[in-house]
């Protein structure tokens, strides 16, 4: 989309189940790379562009996709860190792992993990991994904890009944407790995209601030 002329990714799109072809495959796992490439094929139109975007950070990394339809987890997904980053999809119970949102989300996750985990240490050796120059990604990073920051602004100055309402939105919640679920959420959670959406700050919505940065400072 446009910068400054994005609008929320609909429910119908971001919420679609993968094909049933692919879930059996990724039964035995699959790499994340060929599991994009796959998912891309019967993606809505709308989530296409942040696959493609996601792929070739996805490459080389060795990070693998596994549905797991048997396990009962109280989450539809989950990435596990260390030096073999792993995601599991859940589909037992009323998990809902084998979906768009699901897959992305986790994608997000994990290639975040692989490759920027370590930037929020100030060490000079961590601004080499993005391949820029340390003021350059430095300002980058300000933007983004200033984004966020803002994001929280808007539900901490609502009254007390309403702050707490809102926060009862699981989505909500988490991206509001942390930058990492901040960043996850807002590329693929509709509430948190409609919430962006909904509020400005100086003189333009923060989803459209969002999506600049993402534009500008990540892909």
């Amino acid at each position: 989309l446009p910068l400054g002329k994005a609008a929320p990714v609909s429910d119908a799109d971001i919420n679609k189940t993968l094909d049933k072809a692919l879930q059996a495959d990724l039964v035995n796992g699959l790499s994340l790379f060929d599991t994009l490439k796959r998912a891309e094929v019967n993606a809505p139109d709308a989530l296409k562009p942040l696959i493609r975007k996601l792929k070739p950070l996805a490459g080389k990394t060795g990070i693998t996709v596994k549905l797991d339809t048997t396990t009962r987890r109280n989450a539809h997904g989950v990435t596990s860190l260390g030096d073999d980053v792993s995601i599991t999809l859940f589909t037992a119970r009323d998990s809902n792992g084998n979906d768009y949102s699901t897959l992305l989300h986790e994608a997000l996750h994990a290639v975040v993990a692989k490759r920027y985990a370590k930037l929020s240490v100030a060490l000079p050796g961590n601004y080499d991994i993005l391949n820029v120059e340390q003021p350059k990604n430095a300002k980058a990073l300000e933007q983004f904890r200033r984004l966020w920051k803002e994001f929280n602004r808007t539900i901490d100055a609502l009254p007390e009944a309403e702050r707490s309402a809102l926060k009862q939105n699981v989505s909500i919640y988490e991206a509001w407790r942390t930058p990492d679920e901040f960043f996850v959420r807002a590329l693929t959670d509709v509430d948190v995209q409609k919430h962006l959406a909904a509020h400005e700050y100086q003189g333009r919505t923060l989803w459209q601030r969002f999506k600049d940065w993402v534009t500008s400072s990540l892909f």
